[in-house]
């Protein structure tokens, strides 16, 4: 009997051993993020709310429509945020609202992202705001969206109008843009995001116009903020790219151009001051910008999968995919693999290697609620990892808050924390939320590593 209490005991203690206190630094950063256009509702003066009434442009044929209501619900939401113990809330202004025609501001809307901010700061949360994440105002759009060589122009006039107005009440992180490359590729190459275009020829001027527009917003907001401590950052989205045939030359070919395009194009064009990029039988450019040089003050880092790349023989060459055992595929049919948290950081240390990081986003469509503790959990242990090598993640941002309207996915995919009632707009919190609050209470939790559950 002895013998058997020893071995029980022996495989108790070892389980004990093998789980770890995960601890984070005291001003760690515990944030949720939130975009403005899929969470407010009624955005009826932008480029998206035109582009979801076209036939067959998003799942199911779902509309915004009030989305989350969250333009009525501050006081709700809000108190959300204090319940999981949020440190940081990282939410987008709407151009659109503000500007809704050409030259013309709309002083409610303002004094509406007015109200929000100082509810927040009442609430001891740090608003960290963006100031572009993918909707644009119709009137914009109608001359030529990110491809018009004015909007780099009509872009600072809006910070500056947002700055002016908002710019006193102690905000600190402002990012200028929300996954750009991202959003131009699904904008003009896959046609899944306005205009609805495919044409790989069309996403050079684009990039090129957004580029600049960055360098002049982060000029303007130092110019405008003066003695105030503010910080000015760019958010983009990086994902693992891994050749699908480890053996084929052609694979690799397709992936080091896509990740060049993808991944770097902009943060390579801020860190040289010079864009060149180029994608083969399409485009090439080789332009001087020594004004973007030293505007980033911060990296903001979104990661949400790793992904496969086969070349393909007809265009655009490339080809995806996620190839991942079930367990490890979210409702998105994104890979889950926590460790390319890690993976991203590093490289982006390498291009940047005294700028702060900040992971904006990371999250999971999970609906059954299944798999998101863990997956917060398990980036959290990559992100703890960078920490204790001494490189400076300010925060974490998991997405979302509550079901929103994803984009061309509509309503489907459910990211939140918070489940969405589409019928009576109530928000229903997730088994995931407590866990998310505990971690962030504790500022850390016991994790085993040996016992991960993505691979």
């Amino acid at each position: 009997m002895k013998k058997y209490t020893c071995l029980l005991l022996f495989f108790i203690c070892s389980s004990a051993m093998a789980t770890q206190m995960i601890n984070f630094p005291e001003n760690f950063q515990w944030c949720v993020s939130t975009s403005s256009h899929q969470i407010e509702g009624n955005n009826i003066d932008s480029d998206w709310w035109e582009y979801e009434h076209r036939p067959g442009t998003i799942k199911n044929n779902d509309k915004s429509n009030d989305g989350g209501d969250h333009w009525n619900r501050l006081e709700q939401d809000t108190q959300l945020l204090v319940d999981l113990g949020i440190k940081s809330y990282r939410f987008s202004l709407e151009w659109a609202k503000i500007e809704p025609r050409e030259g013309e501001w709309n002083q409610a809307a303002l004094d509406h992202y007015k109200q929000e901010i100082l509810l927040l700061k009442k609430n001891k949360i740090q608003p960290f705001i963006t100031l572009h994440h993918f909707s644009l105002p119709l009137w914009l759009a109608n001359k030529g969206g990110w491809s018009s060589p004015s909007a780099p122009a009509s872009f600072q006039k809006y910070v500056t109008k947002v700055y002016e107005s908002l710019g006193d009440l102690g905000v600190e992180y402002w990012v200028t843009f929300n996954e750009p490359t991202w959003n131009l590729i699904s904008g003009y190459v896959t046609g899944e995001f306005p205009p609805g275009k495919k044409d790989l020829k069309l996403l050079e001027a684009p990039l090129r116009e957004v580029a600049l527009a960055h360098g002049l917003a982060y000029k303007t907001l130092h110019e405008l903020a003066g003695d105030r401590p503010i910080q000015v950052g760019l958010v983009q989205n990086l994902n693992v790219l891994v050749p699908l045939r480890s053996w084929n030359p052609l694979d690799h070919y397709a992936k080091s151009i896509l990740d060049k395009i993808y991944n770097w194009s902009i943060l390579q064009t801020i860190k040289d001051g010079h864009f060149k990029v180029s994608f083969p039988t399409a485009f090439s450019s080789d332009i001087p910008m020594p004004q973007l040089k030293d505007t980033l003050d911060f990296l903001g880092i979104n990661y949400y999968n790793r992904q496969f790349i086969k070349f393909l023989f007809t265009p655009p060459f490339i080809a995806s995919l996620a190839v991942a055992p079930e367990e490890n595929i979210s409702e998105m049919g994104w890979e889950i693999y926590p460790k390319g948290i890690y993976t991203v950081v590093k490289q982006a240390r390498k291009l940047f290697p005294q700028t702060p990081v900040f992971i904006t986003e990371s999250g999971i469509a999970d609906k059954s609620d299944s798999k998101r503790s863990d997956f917060i959990k398990e980036h959290l242990f990559h992100i703890h990892q960078l920490l204790t090598e001494g490189i400076p993640v300010l925060g974490y941002c998991y997405w979302t808050l509550v079901d929103n309207f994803e984009w061309a996915h509509g309503f489907e995919p459910k990211f939140g924390l918070y489940e969405l009632d589409l019928k009576t707009l109530k928000r229903i919190p997730r088994p995931s939320a407590k866990v998310y609050a505990d971690i962030i209470k504790n500022n850390g939790f016991g994790f085993d590593p040996t016992k991960t559950r993505f691979k």
